[in-house]
């Protein structure tokens, strides 16, 4: 028997049938439907085999810059970094949020968040038609700003909360970059490309002709 799919909500059947619509228009419009999404449980493996040499080398790093700094944290203090790094990751959609909206045609009403209870993380995606550009600013510069320069200034200045926070964030931001060079690899088939965030898969749905 094959895989049961999920039941959808109300929201998602209909951002499903208002994306089918809009992509159904675009075909009768000449436009070649070209789908670069994941498969969410082949993404994770891939996730894992990428963050973890990464943070392996990180760890080595930083003990070899720090060694007197590498500590066990208290109860307290790993309660603290759990607590942020909740923080940090609603933090990484609410930027997402911010930047979805300021490329899309109708700002925040284009927007669309809410909760994968599978992998208890939070999303964020748009109804709206993008450029590539905007799909790769998206998604790089939540990982930039709250991942990788949190980590490098830990290496710089030795803190291990820090550095744990900064690890935490690269780790979840790490299908992202996947998606990042996904993008970058697409070859476009003709001149005129619309990419859409895709209505309930990881990925994107490109339109070009």
């Amino acid at each position: 028997m094959g895989k049961k799919e999920r039941k959808l909500t109300p929201a998602e059947e209909r951002r499903k049938a208002d994306f089918e619509k809009t992509a159904l228009e675009l075909m009768n419009q000449g436009y070649k439907r070209t789908e670069l999404t994941f498969d969410e449980l082949k993404l994770n493996i891939l996730v894992l085999l990428i963050a973890l040499p990464c943070i392996i080398v990180a760890l080595f790093a930083f003990v070899f810059i720090h060694p007197d700094k590498l500590v066990l944290l208290s109860n307290i203090e790993l309660l603290v970094c759990a607590i942020l790094l909740l923080l940090l990751i609603f933090l990484h959609e609410f930027m997402q949020v911010l930047l979805f909206s300021f490329f899309c045609q109708n700002g925040i009403k284009d927007i669309v968040f809410g909760f994968r209870w599978r992998t208890l993380t939070p999303y964020s995606g748009c109804k709206a038609p993008l450029k590539k550009e905007q799909l790769i600013i998206v998604n790089i510069i939540p990982f930039i700003v709250l991942g990788l320069v949190p980590t490098i200034i830990a290496l710089r200045v030795g803190s291990i909360m820090l550095f744990i926070l900064g690890l935490g964030m690269i780790f979840s931001g790490i299908g992202d970059i996947i998606y990042v060079h996904m993008l970058l690899k697409y070859k476009a088939k003709g001149n005129d490309v619309i990419f859409f965030d895709a209505p309930l898969k990881l990925g994107c749905i490109v339109f070009d002709r």
